[in-house]
C-alpha cells in the first residue's frame, strides 16, 4: 500500500511554486522596464527631456508619488532642483554641497543611496501614515553630477529587483547626461562631425590584432585601462605599437583608442585608426569618449539584458518542475488513498453484493408475478454494474508488471472484436477494420492490452450512442506497432482534452473515472505511449504506440507519471 504523504509536503510545494512565480513575474516585469528605460534614454537628445524622463521613469518604478532631479552646478558646488513629477518644482529648495544637509546631499557626497523614513498627517480622521524618502546619486566619470529623490507612500524597504534597477537607471541616466553635455560642448567648439566619421569609415576593416587577447596585454592596452586615451600618430614608428607588419599590410598610418567605462569600471577598449597620418585634436578624443562611454553602456545592458534572460529561463524551468513535482504529489496522495479504499471495499461491499444478487435471483425464479420479477432484474443489473465499479476501483488500484509474450496484435484486435461484436450490432455501430497484415509481432501481455482495447471500444461505443462507425486499425510507424481506434462520435471538449488523463475525471452520471487511467499506464508500463485527438462534433482518435522492440523490463514497475491518469471520461461535452 503506498505510503500517504503529509498535507506539509504539498503545502510546502505549493508555498514554493508561489514564491517562484511572484519572483518570475518581478524579473519579468524588470526586464520590461529595463528595456523601456533604455530606449527611452536612447532617444532623448536634449538635457531637459532627458531629465523629465529619468524623473518618470524614476518615479513609475518604485511607484512613487512624487520626484525630482538635482544637478551640481560645478562653479558653486550646489545642488540645484531641475526637474518635478507628481508636485510643484518651487517646493524644493537649492542646497549647499558644503554646507547643508540634507538626503541628496549624503547622496551626491557618499556616492551610495540614502533612505529615510517618516510619519506625516495624511490630512483624514485616519490620522498619520508612513511615507518613504529615497535619495539617489547620478554618477558618470567618477564625478557626481547630482541626485534623484523619490518619496512614496508605506515605509517597506526596496526589494532586491527594485534597487537593482535603480541603480541601473541612474547609472545609465548619469552617463546619457554625461554625453548630452559632451556633445553640446563639441557642438560650440567644433565645426562638425565630418573628419570623425571618415576616422570612424576605417572601423569596418578587420581587426589589426587578435580579438581574443587578455585586456591590458600591450603597452597601448594598459594606458587605456587605466582610465586615458591614448593618441598614436605614426604606427609604423611609434614604439608602443607592435603590429608594424599588419599596420603596414592592411594601410594603417595612426590611431587613437578610449576606454570603455560603465559605472565606473572599464570593461572593455575601442580603436579607430585612419588611413593616412592624423594628429587626433582633443575634440577628436573628447567625441571618442563620449561614444565609448556609451557603447559601454549599451554593452553592459546588452549583458544585464541576457543574464536577465538566463535568469528567467532557469526559474520557468525550476517552476516547471515544482509544478509536475506538485501534481506528481498529489497524483501519489490519490492513489495512496484509492490502495486503502479498495481493500476496504473488495471486503466490505463485494461479499454483501453477491448476496443480494443470488437472492433477487432466487425470488425472481420462484415468483411467477411479472412486476416483481422485473424488479428482480433491475435488482441484479445493478448490482452487476456496482461490481463493475469495484473491478475497475481494484484494477487500477493493483499494479501488475505485464507479463511479456510475442503476441499478433492483428489476432488480438480480432478477438477482442468477436468478444464486443453483440454488443456493437444492438447499437447498430458500424465496425470497420483497418488491419496492417505485415505488422510483426509484439511483446506485450496479451491480456492488458486486450483490456486497454476493451475500455476504448466501450468509450467509443458510449461516445456515438447509437449509429456510428468505429474504425480499428494497425500500423508500423518507426519502431513502433500502434494500434488506432477512432470514433464519429460527438468528440470531447478542448477544455477536457487534457484533463481526460486525471484520475477519476468524468462528467458521466456512471462510471469512476478510471478507463483512460488504465488504458495510459498499461501503454507506459510497455515503454509505449498513448494519444489522443477529438473535435468537437466530429469524433475521437486515440493512438496506442507500443515498442515493437521493448527495452528489458524492470525489477519493479515504474513510477507514475505526474498525468498518468483518468477515465472513461466524457467522450460528449457535457
Amino acid at each position: 500500500m503506498a505510503e500517504n504523504l503529509p498535507d506539509s509536503a504539498v503545502e510546502l510545494d505549493r508555498e514554493a511554486l508561489l514564491a517562484l512565480n511572484c519572483q518570475l513575474q518581478e524579473r519579468v516585469s524588470a526586464l520590461t522596464a529595463l528595456h523601456r528605460i533604455t530606449l527611452a534614454l536612447g532617444s532623448a537628445r536634449e538635457p531637459p527631456e532627458l531629465l523629465r524622463l529619468v524623473v518618470e521613469e524614476a518615479v513609475d518604478l518604485l511607484r512613487a508619488t512624487e520626484g525630482v532631479i538635482y544637478l551640481v552646478e560645478p562653479s558653486t558646488q550646489r545642488l540645484v532642483p531641475q526637474v518635478a513629477v507628481g508636485v510643484e518644482i518651487e517646493r524644493f529648495r537649492v542646497f549647499s554641497l558644503e554646507t547643508d544637509e540634507d538626503l541628496v546631499v549624503e547622496a551626491a557626497q557618499s556616492r551610495v543611496h540614502r533612505v529615510s523614513s517618516a510619519s506625516e498627517r495624511s490630512g483624514r480622521e485616519d490620522g498619520e501614515v508612513e511615507s518613504l524618502r529615497l535619495a539617489v546619486p547620478l554618477i558618470a566619470e567618477g564625478r557626481s553630477l547630482g541626485g534623484v529623490v523619490l518619496r512614496r507612500i508605506g515605509a517597506s524597504d526596496l526589494s532586491a529587483v527594485e534597487e537593482e534597477l535603480l541603480w541601473l537607471l541612474a547609472g545609465h541616466a548619469a552617463q546619457v547626461l554625461h554625453n548630452c553635455r559632451l556633445y553640446g560642448e563639441l557642438e560650440q567648439s567644433y565645426a562638425g562631425p565630418e573628419p570623425m566619421m571618415r576616422v570612424a569609415a576605417f572601423a569596418g576593416r578587420s581587426p589589426v590584432e587578435p580579438v581574443d587577447r587578455p585586456l591590458a596585454s600591450s603597452q597601448i592596452d594598459q594606458q587605456v585601462m587605466a582610465g586615458g586615451v591614448v593618441v598614436i600618430g605614426d604606427l609604423l614608428s611609434d614604439p608602443r605599437y607592435s603590429n608594424k607588419q599588419v599596420a603596414r599590410e592592411r594601410g594603417f598610418a595612426s590611431m587613437t583608442s578610449a576606454p570603455l567605462r560603465a559605472h565606473d569600471k572599464i570593461i572593455g577598449t575601442i580603436r579607430i585608426y585612419t588611413g593616412e597620418p592624423r594628429d587626433f585634436s582633443l575634440e577628436d578624443q573628447k567625441l571618442l569618449a563620449a561614444v565609448a562611454a556609451q557603447a559601454a553602456v549599451a554593452i553592459e545592458n546588452a549583458d544585464l539584458y541576457r543574464q536577465v534572460e538566463e535568469k528567467n529561463r532557469q526559474l520557468s524551468e525550476s517552476y516547471e518542475r515544482l509544478r509536475q513535482t506538485q501534481r506528481a504529489l498529489v497524483l501519489k496522495e490519490k492513489l495512496a488513498l484509492l490502495g486503502e479504499m479498495a481493500a476496504t471495499v473488495a471486503h466490505e461491499i463485494r461479499n454483501p453484493l453477491t448476496a443480494v444478487r443470488g437472492f433477487a435471483q432466487r425470488i425472481a425464479r420462484k415468483r411467477s408475478d411479472d412486476r416483481v420479477c422485473e424488479y428482480c432484474t433491475f435488482i441484479v443489473e445493478e448490482v452487476d454494474r456496482l461490481n463493475r465499479v469495484i473491478e475497475d476501483v481494484l484494477d487500477f488500484a493493483r499494479r501488475l508488471s505485464p507479463s511479456r509474450t510475442p503476441t499478433d496484435l492483428n489476432a488480438l484486435v480480432r478477438g477482442t472484436v468477436q468478444l464486443l461484436q453483440e454488443e456493437l450490432v444492438q447499437n447498430e455501430i458500424t465496425m470497420v477494420p483497418n488491419l496492417d497484415l505485415s505488422l510483426p509481432k509484439v511483446l506485450l501481455d496479451p491480456s492488458q492490452i486486450k483490456q486497454v482495447l476493451v475500455n476504448l471500444v466501450q468509450n467509443a461505443r458510449q461516445a456515438m450512442d447509437r449509429e456510428g462507425t468505429l474504425t480499428l486499425a494497425t500500423e508500423r510507424r518507426g519502431d513502433f506497432a500502434v494500434l488506432i481506434v477512432s470514433d464519429t462520435g460527438g468528440g470531447i471538449a478542448p477544455e477536457h482534452l487534457e484533463r481526460i488523463w486525471e484520475p477519476f475525471f468524468t462528467t458521466r452520471t456512471h462510471g469512476t473515472g478510471l478507463g483512460l487511467a488504465l488504458v495510459r499506464r498499461v501503454v507506459e508500463d510497455h515503454g509505449g505511449r498513448v494519444e489522443a485527438e477529438s473535435r468537437l462534433g466530429e469524433g475521437t482518435t486515440f493512438s496506442i504506440y507500443l515498442p515493437v522492440h521493448p527495452p528489458p523490463p524492470d525489477d519493479a514497475p515504474a513510477a507514475t507519471s505526474s498525468d498518468s491518469a483518468s477515465s472513461d471520461a466524457p467522450r460528449s461535452a457535457p
